[in-house]
């Protein structure tokens, strides 16, 4: 049988030695292009090549990056669109790796990413088509990896009868800004005097899908959800030490599940907060999800003349 053994070994040392993009530290690639957030993937070109010959050994090469400050924790995985029969990726070895990536590096004020690569089957074997001849087909690769939206905007909170005499405004909008595939993109703050030593504190909180992957609740919770998708966990919403109750899926709570789609969500939060006088302090939003990336690769499988 034919191998591409010595071609894969060649392509992963150049990546580890340069980088997928050119020079680079070792584990990191390109440069962080502002519109790239949270984590993604590619497939190597040459592994597998776009035409494979039956009976012509081949692998698949992932090269995964993290854009994210912080270490990443997820699951890759790839299979194609042949029948087990002809052999393949085939179904019967389920082909996912658990993976975890570092976070990535900031020097002069640029992001690079840490960068991880993946062979399947394995560096030591391949996968080869049986039996099959001229014959379209799609190699599908997922990557699944945890995240967290922590966003931390600052608000002042007062007597609101109080306003015009204190620097603080008992209405007004503020932006929590973050690089996650889930982001704050603005706080509406209101104030409600309840007695003279407390307020209530009204918040919407916009938040806003930024990548064209999908959303799930994380892996410690969604195995108890037959529907994960474009849910997210809401793990806390506070200031300071008091925790704010939000709309989510189960009623009004400190924490639960909620819907996020394409549009822009707007989550309702609210809370009792003692005041004597002007304080100002983070709005603590901390949500948790998984994201799911899928790609799909074209394959031809046939013989070159």
């Amino acid at each position: 049988m034919k191998t591409h053994y010595l071609l894969i070994f060649g392509l992963l040392l150049s990546v580890l030695a340069f980088g997928q993009f050119g020079c680079a530290p070792i584990g990191f690639g390109r440069e962080s292009q502002a519109q790239i957030i949270g984590s993604d993937f590619s497939l190597n070109p040459e592994a597998p090549p776009p035409i494979v010959e039956p009976n012509t050994e081949f692998q698949v090469m992932a090269t995964i990056e993290n854009y994210g400050d912080v270490n990443t924790n997820g699951v890759f995985c790839v299979y194609d669109t042949i029948d087990d029969s002809y052999g393949g990726i085939t179904d019967a070895i389920h082909h996912c790796e658990p993976v975890l990536i570092a976070g990535a590096t900031e020097e002069n004020g640029k992001i690079f990413p840490a960068k991880k690569v993946i062979i399947f089957p394995s560096p030591n074997s391949a996968f080869s088509y049986t039996n099959i001849q001229n014959q379209p087909a799609n190699i599908i690769a997922t990557w699944t990896y945890d995240y967290s939206t922590k966003s931390q905007p600052l608000i002042c909170v007062c007597d609101p009868s109080k306003q015009s005499i204190v620097p603080c405004s008992s209405s007004e909008s503020v932006y929590g800004h973050v690089r996650a595939p889930l982001d704050v993109v603005r706080v509406e703050k209101n104030l409600f005097r309840v007695s003279e030593n407390q307020v209530r504190l009204k918040v919407k909180i916009h938040l806003k899908k930024q990548i064209a992957g999908t959303l799930l609740l994380p892996g410690a919770i969604s195995k108890y959800n037959q529907d994960p998708k474009n849910k997210v966990w809401l793990r806390q919403v506070s200031f300071a030490k008091d925790i704010l109750t939000c709309k989510t899926l189960n009623g009004n709570a400190e924490s639960g599940v909620i819907e996020v789609g394409e549009t822009e969500k707007v989550l309702s939060c609210q809370g009792l907060i003692s005041v004597n006088r002007v304080v100002t302090h983070p709005l603590n939003i901390w949500l948790d999800y998984s994201v799911e990336i899928k790609k799909i690769y074209p394959l031809k499988i046939e013989t070159i003349e």
